[in-house]
């Protein structure tokens, strides 16, 4: 029988990598559990995509709702990479009406496949053609991250009405691997694919790590920063990691110390079970500390103490192990690995990254951080992404929320970063059971991560619908994975199910930035994002918002005003080169324009002569444009634009009272 269950919270999709050896930080070989958990990732559900197409006014921009916009888009001649987990690329939410994928290729950076190389000397790429022939290829058990997010994206199956935002577009993937250059490898990848095929593109990043300089000055900020462009954006999400406090920022007086602890996680393996934990620490230009790290037994409030580390003058790796009898007759045995810098050659300001292991729940790290002779302020993030924690230790601190937005998917210059709002709260499953969630519908999710960046910049951009989107979902998926649209019980694709988090905004942004691109092929990020955020819709929850702030950004996103902010700008640009004619001719009388030899209906743009639009009029096969009343005398320019947005031809106006 159906039934209805309330909660008050959902589980959260979103994915961790680690930065490459190379770069930074580097991996922490002395501790090989590491290795295993380079991929943490945490799952994530949000709106129905029905109801996030309504919310963020895209079906207007599709031509489903009604709109003065000149023209319908949907994203054709468009590419949209996704980097992430998985792909199913034969899901019908990807099938063309041929029934052909519309992924154009895919590159799986964790495959071998000898005799097939590529430029960057890793991984297989499989073109459209291979794709099609190899309906498995992209195919990671219990994964699903990366189909969703593809399907938000540009899901083009309207049997159950959950498509995505650019249904039309192009798709290229990247099934990343695990070191941060493989990500920048994505990127390029996929934004060379777009020169070969010249075509605009829009990336999407629902990745994220919590460690980091967050200042824009990491080697992964800085290639994004260089890549994006004309025609060239990458959007990513801004992190669930709001409420999860798991950053903090203290000052330190001359000679000063104070510390946190970690929260652990769990470990397990086929031999072993441990907990482990790691901070990441920065500090001030010039200005150095010390660090003294230790273990608290949380059942005893006994300490145990490493070696202290100073490290003003040289970078130190160190590694430590501690061990200790029980009353009981039991060994405890707690681990310690450390690389501290006294000036990061990624912006100058001292550095130090910590982890630790230990043997069992009540044994937390934890680390003193004693100052110099300066004044000095600290930033430091639990590299899992737990709580950092007081423990009712004197000098001791519990994380906060702000700087809670990621690295990878929100702190670089050029990229725009997404936040996600609750734009459902109610969902029915394929079994007609119904979930209602206590949080309230509009309001910004409780994980949506928050600037502002170490260098002050708000974050994140923009927020999107991040509540139970429902998308599809990999055949491979796990057993016990509730869908939403279930076709044929007895087989397990074709299915949807839903997906929350800011790793689902992203692509909700990234969709209709690829709808942005239809119209100005050349769009650069900084554009994009003036068009966003000055069309953002501002109510209760947001408030009016008269500049960015942090967490919600500019506001909510709203992708019909953001195409007429495009149109505004693109069409006074187009008219101010004098783009020339086509034959048809104009003529003009007191306040109706002719258009001579044109009869079909089209839409004209009024512009005063610094360029600024006046007014948009649609007209019909007859060709007599009317321009409104209540417009002043003047000089102007009007330009005329066929339904499917192509130019026909301007012509300059004299208004008279």
């Amino acid at each position: 029988m159906a039934g209805i269950k309330t909660v008050a919270s959902v589980v959260l999709f979103c994915f961790s990598v680690t930065f490459a050896r190379n770069s930074y930080p580097p991996s922490p070989a002395p501790i090989p559990f590491y290795k295993s958990l380079l991929f943490q990732k945490m799952l994530a559900p949000s709106p129905v995509l029905d109801s996030t197409r309504v919310l963020s006014f895209v079906d207007e921009v599709h031509g489903t709702r009604p709109s003065d916009l000149p023209r319908t888009l949907t994203g054709k001649g468009i590419l949209i990479g996704v980097i992430d987990t998985e792909f199913d690329t034969h899901h019908p939410a990807f099938l063309d009406q041929d029934g052909k994928t519309r992924f154009v290729a895919l590159w799986n950076q964790n495959a071998v496949l000898p005799g097939k190389p590529n430029r960057f000397g890793y991984g297989v790429i499989k073109n459209h053609k291979e794709l099609q022939e190899d309906s498995l290829f992209g195919l990671v058990e219990n994964h699903v991250h990366g189909t969703m997010m593809a399907s938000i994206a540009a899901g083009s199956e309207k049997t159950y009405g959950f498509y995505g935002m650019a249904p039309d577009a192009m798709i290229a993937a990247v099934m990343y691997s695990t070191e941060i250059s493989n990500i920048s490898d994505g990127i390029s990848w996929i934004f060379s694919l777009a020169d070969s095929i010249n075509v605009p593109c829009v990336v999407n990043l629902s990745i994220g790590v919590s460690y980091g300089p967050h200042d824009g000055t990491s080697l992964f900020d800085r290639f994004v920063d260089s890549v994006s462009g004309p025609g060239r954006i990458i959007v990513g999400a801004a992190g669930n990691d709001y409420n999860r406090r798991a950053h903090l920022q203290f000052k330190l007086a001359p000679n000063d110390s104070q510390g946190t602890c970690l929260t652990p996680k769990l470990a397990t393996s086929d031999s072993d079970t441990f907990y482990y934990s790691g901070i990441d620490i920065w500090g001030e230009k010039s200005k150095f500390f010390s660090l003294q790290p230790l273990f608290i037994d949380t059942s005893t409030r006994e300490m145990k103490y490493f070696k202290k580390i100073t490290f003003q003058n040289a970078t130190k790796e160190y590694e430590d192990s501690l061990s200790w009898e029980n009353t009981d007759g039991s060994t405890d045995i707690a681990r310690m690995f450390i690389r501290a810098e006294p000036s990061s050659n990624l912006n100058n300001k001292p550095h130090a990254l910590i982890y630790y292991q230990a043997t069992k729940p009540s044994l937390f790290a934890g680390v003193t951080i004693q100052n110099g002779k300066d004044n000095c302020n600290i930033h430091a993030w639990h590299v899992h992404k737990e709580a950092l924690r007081k423990l009712d230790i004197d000098g001791f601190h519990g994380g906060n929320a702000e700087y809670s937005i990621n690295e990878v998917g929100g702190t670089a210059k050029r990229i725009i970063s997404t936040g996600a709002y609750i734009g459902r709260a109610t969902l029915k499953y394929w079994n007609d059971s119904v979930e209602v969630s206590t949080d309230k519908k509009g309001d910004i999710a409780h994980f949506s991560g928050a600037g502002p960046t170490v260098d002050g910049r708000i974050k994140p951009e923009i927020t999107a619908p991040g509540w139970r989107l429902v998308s599809a979902i990999s055949r491979s998926s796990k057993p016990d994975l509730t869908p939403v649209i279930w076709p044929d019980i007895s087989r397990k694709t074709g299915r949807y199910a839903e997906a929350t988090g800011t790793s689902g905004a992203s692509p909700v942004v990234a969709g209709i930035i690829a709808l942005m691109l239809q119209i100005n092929p050349n769009l650069t990020p900084e554009t994009a994002l003036e068009c966003i955020q000055k069309s953002a819709i501002h109510d209760q929850w947001t408030g009016d918002i008269t500049s960015p702030i942090n967490q919600w950004g500019a506001g909510k996103i709203n992708a019909e005003g953001a195409i007429k902010e495009v149109l505004d700008l693109y069409l006074s640009i187009r008219v101010s080169r004098n783009e020339v004619p086509s034959p048809v001719s104009f003529t003009h009388s007191g306040h109706s324009v002719f258009i001579r030899n044109f009869h079909q209906k089209g839409s004209a743009v009024l512009f005063n002569l610094q360029g600024r639009r006046i007014a948009r009029i649609n007209f019909s096969e007859n060709g007599i444009v009317t321009l409104p009343r209540g417009i002043s005398a003047g000089l102007f320019t009007i330009a005329f634009y066929r339904q499917d947005g192509s130019f026909i031809g301007n012509h300059k106006i004299a208004v008279d009272r």
